[in-house]
């Protein structure tokens, strides 16, 4: 009996032992995080990246991989990275401080507070500017505003000037027309919380937010290149220079991975009603509420106040991301989980989509969500094969916001996508629900009624990213006043401008029937159609980023402006 009771326990732990090796113990969530960015790092060449991770209400990770210079030091837990617009949730939630204190009034009208803040209108009947507006970029102005985008040097207070700036502007549209994603528009609320909260913007952030969220490494704004601590910036590993911006509310601050550790811990228990030490939780969940369900041109798209709003296995993801090249940045939480992500990389080897991306994975597995691999196909979605009506009534030009003009046409049968400026010409393939995708590019349109129906509009994506409405160009014959117009338009004065505007071209285009802008930033061409509104004024068609804009000629001094800067007419 005893060998056979020993036997029994030999093959019991021979089985046990084989099965071991056949199913691997899963390791723990920290361990698969860490391998899923240690493996993305080394795959995608990243020079560094600094990352934090939030689970089940516990600080899960804060820590670095990668190098943050050029000899070699590696980024740690404590390594400041510029984390760009992820900046505008902090001043968000300045502004909301306030609002809760009832220093300011969420649905008044700027002006009540920014006394120079009086922009141009086309209509004067339009209703005013509020910060609700501004948190959700619906304010109308100007997305493209460019004037002293980049700066040569550290400057603490150009954007308290911002309303007077802005006050030379016309608006592009009715405050709540459309999202246009809005730099300015967070340094207007910057100089806000500078004017009414008795502190300048940087101390309100360090006392009100950074101290209580124990965020002890933050940084309100880059003050010199050689500030100790701060991750050098790289593309393909090339160091590049850090920059500063005029928008510091906007897309200034610097974070480590341990200071955001703390403050997604604090956004996430504050959700949850344990904690205040910003905002009290009914204020913050304030944020997670869709703003923009009464807006038909945002389509889908759901903005909360400020932070975007988002579906994610059937939970609420809240999020926002940043890129201040070369650094880009990405912030997830899932409130009702306790989960949050924030990944910063100092290397323009990785973009948004990517890093979009690579979070989104980190976060299915902590959810332990069943992955669909990309590209796998809806099995309730089919490929359609438009009619020669369908095409016709496709075909031709359009206007949509970020890419600029673009043209369908029929080709043997198939509707095509041109655009030129991005050097995409490829098919359109139809299919059941409404999708209409540009062959390879990662551009897709939705079409708001099924093929074939009307009254259909367009909406724009670029992979998950909205980019927004797409608009027919209206045609007109080129009034005699402006033919003498034509032509390229250089700056004024030099100007620094973050991507440099060499210069704008006007012409006209007889295929579109429309007069044209073309922008000429470092050697990429973008244009885009525009209406004719007076013998001085121009405006971009449609409404969205970078559309709506109103571009004014002095034909005295044969000048355009645009975007804030003065152009002169060479050619």
């Amino acid at each position: 009996m005893k060998i056979k009771s020993l036997f029994v326990l030999l093959l019991t732990l021979l089985l046990f032992i084989s099965c071991a090796g056949i199913f691997p113990q899963k390791q723990s969530p920290r361990q698969d995080a860490e391998n899923l960015l240690q493996e993305a790092v080394d795959r995608i060449g990243i020079t560094g990246l600094s990352a934090a991770v939030v689970y089940e209400g516990e600080l899960l990770f804060a820590r670095g991989f990668g190098y943050r210079n050029t000899e070699g030091e590696a980024v740690t837990e404590d390594t400041l990275f510029q984390i760009g617009s992820v900046s505008k949730i902090v001043t968000a939630l300045a502004v909301m401080k306030l609002a809760e204190e009832g220093v300011v009034d969420l649905d008044a009208d700027i002006r009540l507070y920014l006394k120079d803040f009086n922009p141009k209108l086309l209509r004067p009947d339009d209703a005013p500017v509020t910060i609700r507006n501004l948190l959700t970029h619906h304010s109308g102005i100007p997305s493209d505003y460019m004037k002293d985008f980049e700066l040569t040097q550290y400057d603490p207070d150009y954007f308290m000037s911002m309303s007077a700036l802005l006050s030379q502007e016309y608006l592009t549209g009715a405050p709540g027309t459309v999202f246009a994603y809005n730099n300015a528009g967070f340094s207007l609320l910057g100089e806000l919380v500078g004017t009414v909260s008795g502190m300048t913007y940087a101390a309100y952030l360090e006392q009100k937010i950074f101290r209580p969220a124990g965020m002890d490494d933050a940084l309100v704004s880059l003050t010199d290149r050689n500030t100790p601590g701060v991750s050098g910036g790289f593309t393909a590993g090339e160091a590049e220079e850090l920059k500063f911006i005029r928008d510091i509310p906007a897309g200034s601050i610097l974070l480590s991975a341990r200071d955001m550790g703390a403050f997604m811990d604090e956004l996430l228990s504050c959700s949850r009603g344990e904690s205040d030490l910003i905002v009290r939780p009914e204020t913050l969940r304030s944020m997670f509420i869709r703003q923009n369900g009464d807006v038909p041109l945002d389509y889908d798209f759901e903005i909360g106040l400020t932070f975007w709003l988002k579906d994610f296995y059937n939970r609420l993801m809240v999020e926002h991301g940043g890129t201040i090249p070369p650094f880009r940045s990405s912030l997830k939480l899932l409130p009702e989980e306790g989960i949050g992500i924030f990944l910063s990389a100092n290397d323009n080897i990785i973009d948004d989509i990517a890093l979009n991306s690579l979070c989104e994975e980190v976060l299915a597995l902590l959810i332990g969500a069943d992955q669909t691999p990309t590209g796998t196909a809806d099995p309730e979605r089919h490929s359609l094969v438009p009619g020669e009506k369908e095409i016709t009534r496709k075909a031709g030009h359009y206007n949509v916001g970020n890419l600029g003009l673009f043209r369908m046409e029929s080709r043997e049968g198939q509707l095509w996508a041109d655009f030129s400026q991005m050097g995409i010409h490829a098919p359109i393939l139809f299919s059941s629900d409404n999708i209409l995708e540009v062959e390879g590019s990662g551009i897709r349109f939705i079409s708001s009624s099924p093929v074939g129906e009307e009254p259909e509009n367009l909406f724009c994506y670029w992979g998950n990213f909205f980019i927004g409405p797409v608009f027919p160009v209206t045609q007109y014959s080129l009034p005699n006043s402006w033919k003498p117009r034509m032509g390229r338009y250089i700056p004024e004065l030099p100007v620094t401008v973050g991507v440099a505007l060499n210069a704008v071209t006007l012409s006209y285009d007889p295929e579109a029937e429309s007069m044209i802008l073309t922008l000429d930033v470092m050697g990429q061409q973008t244009p885009m159609a525009l209406n004719i509104l007076s013998d001085s004024l121009l405006q971009v068609q449609g409404y969205g980023r970078n559309l709506g804009y109103v571009l004014e000629y002095t034909g005295s001094q044969e000048t355009l402006k645009y975007g804030g800067i003065r152009f002169l007419k060479v050619e």
